[in-house]
């Protein structure tokens, strides 16, 4: 009979297909058992991430401005309270270490990255790249991160100055509504970068949620006369790449594209999340200061990506 027939067929294949299997299940234990463990209350999965929108999620906020300006920086590494965009707090005469509280917000947005052109942007505090973190090596961190009720994505903080699992991310993945913290030491000088690591990670660092961590030595830099902050990052949309600045004018909202992602192919490479964020009237040394013949200028420069290189 034909359904005889079917049955054998099927035994025929499992006794092929048979050995294959066990040989997965062999080698691969801990993906079964980890997919029993239901996921801790206070942790986000991939799922939530991404695929999971909050119930009680208010119409989208829009922002006039969505890039930082050059200029926007703690002064130096003596203060000890980072909330609400200021660096407040200062310590006049530095003896030693600090302890320096900083509180981040996230903010789900839409802003223009272009005239007539608007994205979504997921931001840290409102601004790209997110707030400057400036310190000295040996110094602590309170961090805060809050992720308001009304946002959609749950997100995190992976700092690459701190050493632990993620840089601090897996203690600080934050459903909307809730807020996470840690404390940490930074122990080695330099210039790191923060991100979301919520998966999938690229595209949390493509709707800019980046910025710098600043770790001075122990003694400190020495005084210049201007500091500016610049970070390079792309963005992706449905336009694909290689398009001439007026193209990209008057094209209303645009979405994000995963697919022009994966094959590298950026609608816009910018510094401080838009084109001419650092030009024109925002010119490095016209605006909010004058750079004169003579004075000394540093300048921090980090670059996000997630593909393309400033050095290319």
């Amino acid at each position: 009979m034909a359904w005889l027939q079917l049955i054998k067929a099927f035994a025929r294949r499992f006794v092929i297909l048979g050995p294959r299997l066990l040989f997965l299940l062999a080698v691969c234990p801990g993906i079964a058992s980890k997919a029993k463990e239901p996921p801790p209350a206070n942790k986000a999965t991939p799922i939530q991430s991404i695929q999971s929108p909050a119930k009680n999620r208010t119409k989208q906020l829009y922002i006039k401005e969505i890039s930082r300006h050059p200029s926007d920086l703690p002064p130096s590494a003596n203060y000890t309270l980072y909330k609400d965009g200021a660096y407040s707090k200062p310590v006049k005469h530095r003896h030693g270490t600090l302890t320096i509280e900083a509180h981040f917000k996230i903010q789900e947005v839409v802003a223009e990255i272009a005239k007539g052109t608007t994205l979504e942007f997921w931001t840290f505090n409102g601004k790209i790249p997110g707030p400057m973190i400036r310190a000295r090596a040996g110094d602590k961190i309170d961090f805060y991160l809050h992720n308001p009720k009304n946002n959609t994505f749950s997100h995190n903080v992976d700092f690459h100055a701190v050493t632990g699992p993620g840089g601090g991310a897996a203690n600080l993945n934050t459903l909307p509504g809730s807020t996470s913290h840690i404390r940490v030491k930074l122990l080695k000088p330099g210039i790191y970068l923060y991100h979301c690591a919520a998966p999938p990670i690229p595209i949390h660092i493509e709707h800019g949620l980046y910025g710098l961590v600043v770790v001075e030595p122990r003694k400190g830099l020495r005084d210049v006369d201007h500091e500016y902050y610049l970070m390079q990052s792309e963005f992706y949309t449905p336009l694909g790449g290689d398009k001439v600045a007026t193209a990209l004018k008057n094209r209303g909202h645009l979405s994000h594209s995963k697919e022009y992602g994966v094959l590298e192919e950026p609608t816009f490479v910018v510094f401080n999340g838009r084109p001419n964020a650092a030009s024109g009237n925002r010119t490095l040394g016209v605006y909010g200061d004058t750079v004169h013949v003579g004075d000394t200028i540093r300048v921090f420069i980090g670059n996000i990506g997630p593909n393309l290189i400033s050095s290319s």
